[in-house]
């Protein structure tokens, strides 16, 4: 089996079923992704057919990626960015902070065990809905995608310190959160 640096390798090289594998292999979880920043199917559909013809087309000038995950999420949300721009949709647009970032917290999908009662999966939805979008975003990387803080500041433009900082607030407000429920009971 081919790791994802030799399929990106073979890729660069012209082999056009490394190019075949790698679309098949994050196609689905790029919709999903792409669809955490806007509900438009079509814009999210367009932004990640972009992204893969550029990198057809401009692959002789492209160079060896750490991540290909993280290569193509970078590629996809800045693509949706500038589609965004390009179409005005928002009349003060101001990159993602004027988005709200909809990462894919659905309770099932986080509760393995289905006997968890119906209070603490609306609870742990409450939770999230506290969080600020970049939160929501920082949120889904590290703990529902499992991406590390380089990847995750490669992707955000963010510095190591600004995500920790990031997170640190999320988790405050979290806590914050938790207690004022504790001290309801």
């Amino acid at each position: 089996m081919l790791t994802e640096s030799k399929v990106w390798q073979n890729f660069l090289s012209g082999d056009s079923d490394a190019y075949s594998v790698i679309y098949n292999m994050f196609i689905k979880e790029l919709y999903t992704y792409a669809m955490c920043f806007t509900k438009d199917r079509t814009l999210a559909e367009d932004a990640i057919h972009d992204v893969f013809v550029k990198i057809y087309q401009d692959r002789d000038k492209l160079h060896h990626v750490k991540s290909i995950r993280q290569y193509l999420y970078s590629s996809v949300r800045n693509r949706i960015l500038n589609l965004l721009r390009k179409a005005e949709m928002s009349e003060n647009f101001s990159g993602l902070e004027g988005l709200d970032f909809a990462g894919d917290f659905s309770v099932e999908r986080q509760f393995e065990d289905k006997e968890k009662s119906a209070l603490e999966k609306a609870y742990v939805k409450r939770m999230f809905s506290v969080l600020s979008s970049r939160q929501k975003e920082l949120v889904y990387y590290r703990f529902v995608k499992g991406l590390s803080y380089e990847e995750i500041g490669n992707i955000m433009g963010l510095t190591y310190q600004s995500l920790q900082n990031l997170l640190q607030r999320a988790f405050s407000r979290l806590r914050k959160t938790f207690s004022q429920r504790n001290s309801k009971l």
